[in-house]
């Protein structure tokens, strides 16, 4: 007998663990590699959200359902826990599909979206870490062309800026692609696929434990808790109904006013290059963008506009559309000489103008300061009748007017300055006493 007397004796883990030890485990794991593929989700959708956003919002938001759901095996067992975990285990069936399809569809990304990464995830670099990367790569710039097909549609506004080859190849290279090295563009796709592959891995690794999570927690169900299936069907039902609609594409005004600052901030790169680049990257760019229109008119123009897009693709071109026509009119404004050969004469791409300008009028986006925008880039283009007092600052001869009238008045002022001059003090002749 012990100091204590007959005490009884501890029971021993050993042999086959419990059922509750599996669900412990596997929603723990599930845990931790679902808040590790939110991280790497979260960090990914910083460069690469305009690519597949709806992948990773439907990555992230199951994540979080799956954290959340997860900690249900640290309640203490009893009849209501055992209802917990059947009810997680029913939202992480459901959230399991969308977990493989989005998994599914980063890993079978094709060659151009992986390319679009690459080249979006460059422009969202510092120009230090641009420097440092193409010195570490022994690399310069992306090398790529202004009217490359192969770059998304989003990345329009920052073509402008894509290459960044002056640090590697000096202020004298007059071309647009610097040639004096290897372009980084391999090293870029290799880095892409690299962290699709990981960010992939951790997801299908995680559908795994949630497979796991499911089959341990078949043994829980008993007959006393089947009763409540018609609600656990109707949670089911409802969570489904949720979950489909994260594959919605979602626009709003914030989304609307970020992109308009991004192409703010590129105009002002564009017109900070001599005038004859920024003349030619300006008309490059009004190509671009026009050609898209195009493509997006002939899938759009028979769309009901009042009615919500049946599908991503027709909602990606009205965004595209919505966003890039104030880009287009200030092209125009800015760069009337570069856009005029382009448009005059052509009606053709007349009426691609005022459809794409009447689309994003009525979407409803467009703040009341542009209004004055769309009226003087119509006057511009000859959409609408000029007022007889219309005058464009940037046009070559009214600029060529300008510059003529300010050196008239510096002319002026400077023969002024030399009037002034002669008409200073000067010495009186002596008065000699007679």
């Amino acid at each position: 007998m012990g100091k204590f007397g007959n005490l009884p004796q501890m029971p021993v883990c050993v042999g086959k663990p419990t059922t509750r030890d599996f669900l412990l485990f596997s929603g723990t794991c599930q845990a931790a590699f679902s808040l590790i593929s939110l991280l790497v989700c979260s960090s990914y959708y910083a460069f690469s959200s305009d690519i597949f956003e709806t992948q990773l919002e439907e990555r992230i938001v199951s994540n979080v359902i799956t954290i959340i759901a997860s900690f249900a095996v640290f309640l203490p067992a009893s009849e209501s826990t055992n209802l917990m975990l059947i009810l997680s285990a029913s939202v992480i069936r459901i959230i399991l599909f969308v977990d493989l399809t989005s998994s599914a569809a980063v890993i079978l990304m094709d060659k151009m979206k992986i390319e679009s990464i690459a080249v979006l995830s460059w422009t969202c670099k510092s120009d230090f870490l641009k420097i440092s990367y193409m010195s570490s790569n022994n690399c310069c710039g992306l090398n790529k062309p202004y009217t490359d097909q192969l770059l998304y549609e989003d990345a329009a506004v920052c073509i402008s800026a894509l290459n960044d080859s002056l640090f590697c190849c000096g202020p004298d290279m007059d071309s647009d692609i610097c040639v004096c090295q290897q372009s980084c563009f391999p090293h870029l796709i290799n880095s892409v696929r690299q962290s699709v592959h990981l960010a992939s891995g951790l997801g299908f690794f995680a559908s795994f434990l949630k497979v796991t999570w499911e089959l341990n927690n078949c043994f829980l169900h008993s007959p006393k808790m089947l009763s409540s299936v018609r609600m656990i069907l109707l949670i089911n039902s409802l969570l489904f109904v949720i979950s489909s609609g994260f594959s919605l594409p979602e626009y709003n005004q914030a989304s609307y006013m970020l992109t308009r600052q991004k192409q703010i901030n590129e105009l002002r790169r564009l017109l900070s290059h001599p005038h004859d680049k920024a003349h030619k990257l300006a008309s490059q760019l009004f190509l671009y963008i026009l050609e898209m229109f195009k493509g997006h008119h002939a899938l759009i123009s028979s769309v009901n506009l009042e009615e919500a897009p049946v599908n991503a693709t027709i909602a990606e071109g009205l965004a595209f559309v919505i966003e890039n026509t104030p880009l287009l009119l200030q092209l125009a404004l800015i760069f009337p000489d570069a856009v005029h050969p382009y448009v005059d004469q052509q009606e053709p791409i007349m009426d691609i103008l005022r459809w794409a300008i009447a689309v994003t009028q009525q979407s409803g986006f467009i703040p009341e300061s542009e209004q004055s925008l769309f009226i003087s880039a119509q006057h511009e283009l000859n959409l609408i009748p000029r007022p007889a007092d219309y005058w464009n600052p940037h046009t070559a001869q009214n600029q060529m007017a300008r510059e003529t009238h300010e050196a008239e008045i510096l002319k002026r002022q400077a023969k002024k300055e030399r009037r002034k001059l002669k008409k200073g003090p000067k010495l009186t002749p002596k008065r000699l006493d007679l």
